[in-house]
């Protein structure tokens, strides 16, 4: 069987392509929407004829600890599509580290999801005396950039300091399995979850049912992988077959981690086959994109808003952390610097509050008619209608014609009284120009 394909959200477009689209939308977006970062690299992005260099995707970094180095493949045909990555070759007593740079969003305070395709190919028909991992680095601990983190070997059994680790272990000492963490043991073929220098959980695999070795370059697995506060999911999907294997481990204290970055290590024995990874995709999504389109805006402010006025108090609305549900919630995320941060009464969301917020309110033909409202209506203290205590929240704020607030000058708000008149003139000449529309 092939690769598995990309990602659905990115199989129609190229590297480059996603990198651009990354940068331009970021740019489009400016501070007022966060869009959710996230790391890609399927390594197929190279420079020039000779050695292959990569300039696309990811950036990352590696490190050789013993044997020979890890290396960056660039070859059509069965083996890949375009390109992949060998963290470590068919040779013995090898061991490497490849660790991404930090993406500048990736946290365990966020949901997480991740994925990609993985081959531990055998050629000569014996098994390494070895395996592979994926880590995520706490970046208060490990940087935000290099591969050099210390020795926590044998990396298929990764007990690092502060990390979650996924081991995969492919070395054929089968012992019968235990049930219980502290007394499992040894046994070849297997995935096993860790964190902060501990085992917290291992998954036998009969190889008739999975075999996470392959003597067929044709053929690569994929891992999938989900994170919720403390709940961690890892999907293994079988390359032969199609079958899934889940693994579900609550993590206690995962969600207190912060910020981290991923890295993949692989170590040989005296036996040794290639581990190669390709297609890695990672993206931490922040709890407040509640319409899940990858970005904060005005669906997840709408979706906020209506929340707080029917009185839900689903623990997902109380972005504040205070307890509660109510309108401290929706000026959180309006105003916070982590969220939107803009003026209450900016209902375009365009990170000002001015008089074209004013008239889109009037515009839409709300205010004081007791109609359900969402904040682009108009609603903007989060109570279901357009009224002048929306029109008071945005008064009080003091954010008219500052500019965006994201401005260091522009974050210490006018008097009140400024804005008054202005609100005034602009109702009445919107009900004037509605009245002359309706006559």
């Amino acid at each position: 069987m092939k690769k598995p394909a990309l990602p659905s959200s990115l199989n129609a477009i190229t590297q480059s392509q996603f990198q651009f689209a990354l940068i331009v939308a970021c740019s489009l977006a400016a501070p007022r929407i966060v869009l959710s970062q996230g790391y890609f690299q399927d390594f197929s992005a190279i420079f020039g004829p000779g050695t292959p260099t990569l300039i696309g995707g990811s950036p990352y970094a590696t490190s050789n600890q013993t044997g020979r180095a890890s290396e960056l493949i660039q070859q059509g045909g069965e083996e890949s599509t375009e390109g992949y990555f060998r963290i470590a070759r068919e040779s013995p007593d090898t061991a490497n580290v490849m660790a991404f740079d930090w993406d500048n969003s990736s946290s365990t305070e966020n949901k997480t999801t991740a994925s990609f395709d993985f081959r531990a190919l055998d050629s000569d028909g014996i098994r390494s005396q070895g395996g592979f991992a994926v880590l995520l680095l706490p970046t208060n601990e490990y940087g935000e950039t290099g591969a050099n983190f210390g020795d926590f070997g044998p990396y298929e059994d990764p007990n690092l300091q502060g990390a979650l680790g996924i081991g995969f272990d492919t070395f054929n000492n089968d012992i019968e399995p235990q049930d219980e963490p502290e007394g499992m043991a040894p046994v070849g073929n297997h995935v096993s979850v860790h964190f902060d220098g501990e085992k917290l959980s291992q998954e036998n695999f009969e190889r008739a049912e999975f075999d996470l070795v392959t003597d067929d370059p044709g053929v690569w697995h994929r891992s999938e992988i989900s994170i919720d506060g403390d709940d961690f999911t890892l999907t293994l999907i079988d390359g032969v077959d199609g079958t899934r294997h889940t693994l579900t481990v609550t993590v206690d204290l995962l969600s207190t981690t912060g910020n981290f970055r991923p890295a993949f290590a692989a170590r040989t024995g005296g036996a040794a086959d290639n581990y190669d990874i390709d297609n890695f995709f990672m993206r931490s999504i922040d709890p407040c994109d509640f319409d899940g389109d990858g970005s904060l805006g005005e669906g997840d402010v709408n979706i906020l808003s209506a929340a707080i006025a029917n009185g839900d108090q689903d623990p997902k609305f109380d972005v504040n952390s205070d307890g509660a549900v109510d309108v401290s919630d929706l000026n959180f995320f309006i105003g916070d610097e982590t969220k939107l941060h803009t003026w209450i009464g900016d209902v375009n969301l365009d990170g000002e509050l001015s008089t074209g917020d004013l008239i889109q309110m009037f515009e839409n033909g709300k205010y004081e008619t007791g109609d359900p409202a969402l904040w682009s209506d108009g609603d903007v203290n989060g109570d279901g209608v357009f009224d002048s205590g929306d029109l008071v929240a945005a008064l009080a704020d003091g954010g008219f014609e500052l500019g965006p607030k994201w401005v260091p000058s522009n974050a210490v708000p006018e008097p009140v009284g400024r804005l008054l008149p202005v609100v005034v003139l602009t109702t009445i000449a919107i009900r004037r120009r509605t009245s002359r529309h309706a006559e």
